[in-house]
Order: C-alpha cells, then structure tokens, then sequence
C-alpha cells in the first residue's frame, strides 16, 4: 500500500496544484514558482519514474501526467518530462536514454514552458536535448550528443544531429535495429509482472524497513548490550553497526556484481535481435543496472583498481598499460562483456558505453570498442559501431561519428565533430602526465609527436 499510495500521491498533486501544463512564463521565487517547484520534485522522486524506465509502464505514468504518447513508444530516459500535458510523442517512436525533453527551461529571472512535439516512428538519440518550441517529424532521426533549439524542426525522414542540430550526412543512420514482432499481450503481461514483482520486492522491503526502525532500541540493545536512546553507548554502537553494514557490502558488491554481471548476460548473445519485454530483456536491464552501480564504480575509479575491477565485468582491456587511473569514477556500460577499450588509453569521467540498440519492439546487443593510445575527454557516449580508431583524442560532450571512415590519428571536437587540422593529436597512456588526486584522469595529456595544444577548428 505504501508503494501504491507514493506513486499515486505525485499524480495527485499535479492535477490539484497546475491542473493542465500551458505555455507560459513563471517568474522565478513566485507563488506560481513554488507550486511547480513542488510538482517537479514530486514527479522525480516518484519510485513508478526511477524503478519502470524503459518499459510500459513507464508511458502509462506520463499518461496519467498529462502526456499525449502513442502506442509502442520506448522511452528510455531517466530524466522525467516535468511539462507533461506539452509533450507529444507519436507511436513507435524511441528515445534513448539520458535525453532531456522536460518542456521548460530556465532564462532571465523565470521558467519558461512551451510544447515538445515528436512524430511518429522517430528516433533520439542518447544524451541528447530538446528545447521548447522544437519539432520531430515522422521517421525523423536526432543523432547521439544532439540538440534542437527552440524553433527548430526536423522535417519528416530527415536525419539531423549536432548541437544546434543540422542535417547529417548521407548515410548516416541511428535507428539501425530491424523490428519484430512485440504484441499488445506481451507489453502487457510484462506490465502485471512487473507490477507483482514491484509489490513483492519493494513492498515487502519498505514493511522490514519500516519494522527494524521500530524496534532499533531493543534490536541494538540486544546486540550489544547498549542502553537507549539516552546512552551515548546506543550512538556508538549504532555506527559501529553501520559501518560494518557498509564495509560488508563494499566487499559483498566487490564480487557479487562482477559475477552476477557475467551470469546474466550469458544468455543475450551479441548481434542478435530479440523482442522487448522478455526475458532476454529483463536480463539486459538487470545487468545494465548492476554494472553501472554508483557505489562500486565510484570505489575503485581514480585508481589502479579500477582496470582490474573492469576486467572482472567483462571489459576486454589487455594488454593493460597502468597508469594509475585510467578511468574515472563515472561510468556506465549496458553490456560491459561487449565493451573494449584499447591499451594506453585514458579516460576521464562520464563515458557511456552504449552497446545495446532497441527500436519500438525490438533490440540488440553490439560491440563497442574503442582503439589504442586514445585520450577520452569528460561526458562522452561512445556507441556500437563508433567510427574511431587507434591515436586520437575525443574532446569533452564530442559527438561520436557513427558513419564514414574510421578516425584515426586525429582530434575531434564538438557536435558534431569538427576534425584537428594537425598531424597527430592523441596521446599515449606512457606520455600523460599524472592526474591529481580525484581528478577522473582529466588532466591534458602530453604527446611525444605534437606538442602544445591540439589545433582544432
């Protein structure tokens, strides 16, 4: 009931303090201000948004918003549309993760909304942004790294990216997974399991929560012989407990995450199209969500264990060439098995392995690898199929190039990339000067063959 009633309760107040989202300016600290203020922090922290991304469910919460979305429509991204009732997306349309398409945006003293409006059988790329006031046609494609400002239109069939997005070259194609068959029946029993398994799991954890609250004083006093809450001993012994929990399960995901990563990808083999809402599903997300862990990948990051640790995944790293923090404490991978990183490169916080490829009914697992001696700026999604090699540099928020020859010996920056006009721009692993502590390896490498800074236009 308790998980019933905090998915139920954001809706609820949505519809009392805004009613319907219209295109308007709020003056920021206003009355107005502070009602959407407190619909927005409610609509985020809704456990229906963070635990049903990507699935049925999911649209049938934006929905219940005000949102206007087609049938088969995939959406991926965990930052939730806040401006609902302006947001239309047509059916068998898919947006990638890691997208922002909230409907409003913040300029000159006030939150500004204004309509979104994407068409049928579209596709937006990962880490990409719409601002208000911007249209996708149908069959319309914005690339990974993209964004539309306001007032821009991608006419219906196009392919666009870049930031501001323009048309992309001939040949250049994000939505590359065939569909198949994924009926109403299946999206729907996988909608009532979901919903059981949610009840089970999540319910059940809240009530034991809930219980050991209650009961701490005498839980604690039976374990260690503390008086109550008056007693400074009670304090003590509480942190020694919760540092024993935290230490344990340090070590506990040390070792059950790389294994359990291993297990369940087992059955989703690589290049294959499966339907979505299955069990080969069900096991991409849960790896997705296991090997990206926060707290794991934050533990070892910035430091020579971090390659040992990413082995243990499944990243194909050898032969490693140490550098002491070849990766930062930001990383995500949905297949980490399917992801490869050449010997002396480096990388700093916020790369994205994206290996896996969905359309409104169907995905697929690939390879991405990225080359030899290649120097990794912050905020980068690397995906399948990017076309880069050995000696390059890859600027900070740069577009990946998914089409034409493979980039090598070269520096790219922006979206979309802009080529170095000078004879080499990357970097070895043994050339780099060292990164400060807590630095996530940003600190600008230095290269044998060109020193000084990268010419780039």
């Amino acid at each position: 009931m308790a998980l019933i009633g905090a998915s139920l309760f954001p809706i609820a107040v949505k519809w009392v303090l805004i009613g319907r989202w219209k295109p308007r300016r709020i003056p920021l600290w206003s009355v107005a201000y502070v009602r959407f203020w407190c619909v927005r922090t409610l609509i985020v922290a809704n456990p229906l948004a963070r635990l049903t991304v990507g699935t049925p469910m999911y649209t049938l919460y934006l929905r219940a918003l005000g949102a206007k979305i087609g049938p088969r429509t995939l959406i991926c991204t965990r930052w939730v549309p806040i401006c609902t009732d302006l947001l239309t997306v047509g059916a068998d349309t898919v947006i990638r993760k890691e997208t922002y398409l909230n409907g409003f945006r913040a300029r000159d003293g006030a939150i500004e909304t204004g309509p979104v409006a994407i068409g049928a059988g579209a596709f937006v790329g990962e880490h990409s942004t719409l601002d208000i006031g911007v249209r996708l046609g149908d069959t319309a494609q914005l690339g990974h790294a993209s964004a539309l400002h306001e007032g821009q239109s991608i006419p219906a069939g196009q392919r666009w990216h870049g930031s501001p997005a323009r048309p992309a070259p001939a040949g250049c194609e994000y939505l590359t997974v065939p569909p198949t068959r994924c009926g109403r029946l299946r999206r729907v029993s996988y909608t009532l399991v979901m919903l059981l398994t949610l009840t089970a799991t999540v319910g059940v954890a809240e009530v034991a929560v809930a219980g050991l609250l209650e009961a701490r004083p005498a839980l604690v006093h039976t374990l260690t012989g503390a008086g109550g809450p008056g007693s400074w001993t009670y304090y003590a012994d509480g942190l020694e407990i919760a540092a024993a929990m935290v230490f344990g399960l340090a070590l506990l995901g040390a070792t059950l995450v790389p294994a359990l990563s291993r297990v369940l990808s087992r059955p989703v083999r690589a290049n294959t199209v499966y339907p979505l809402y299955g069990v080969r599903f069900t096991l991409q997300r849960a790896v997705a969500r296991l090997a990206s862990t926060r707290f794991t990948i934050a533990l070892f990051g910035d430091s020579s264990a971090i390659v040992h640790y990413l082995k243990a995944l499944g990243y194909r790293l050898a032969p490693i060439e140490q550098t002491g923090s070849n990766f930062g404490t930001m990383l995500k991978h949905e297949v980490p098995a399917l992801s490869r990183v050449g010997t002396g490169t480096m990388v700093s916080d916020g790369l994205s392995m994206a290996n896996a490829e969905y359309s409104s009914t169907s995905f697929r697992t690939a390879l991405a690898a990225i080359g030899n001696h290649n120097y990794l700026g912050n905020n980068i999604l690397y995906p399948a199929g990017g076309r880069t090699g050995d000696n390059c540099l890859l600027a900070t928020k740069a577009m990946i190039p998914v089409s034409g020859p493979v980039r090598e010996n070269t520096g790219l920056l922006g979206s979309p990339p802009s080529k170095s006009r000078g004879r080499s721009s990357a970097t070895t692993a043994s050339t780099t000067s060292p990164p400060g502590p807590g630095s996530g390896a940003a600190s600008r490498p230095r290269t044998a063959t060109t020193p000084g800074p990268w010419p780039c236009s």
